[in-house]
């Protein structure tokens, strides 16, 4: 699956996943590489702006480690 717009995007390939959205009024942007339910997140997303990785269970956040956190 590929989705593209001006304001952000998708590629998914299998369980390997790069998504993005650019900033805007309400949000920063963010940018996440991901495989399956672990993902590495540049940006502002859920915990400060910086680089975290991400697992997820079921949908929801079961762990995060921020490797770089960015004031």
């Amino acid at each position: 699956m590929i989705r593209i717009t001006s304001d952000n995007g998708a590629i998914r390939l299998g369980p390997l996943a790069i998504t993005w959205q650019n900033p805007d009024a309400e949000y920063p942007g963010f940018t996440v590489l991901s495989y399956g339910n672990t993902s590495i997140e540049f940006g502002d997303i859920d915990a400060g702006n910086g680089i975290h990785i991400t697992r997820f269970k079921d949908g929801e956040i079961l762990s995060q480690q921020t490797l770089l956190l960015i004031p």
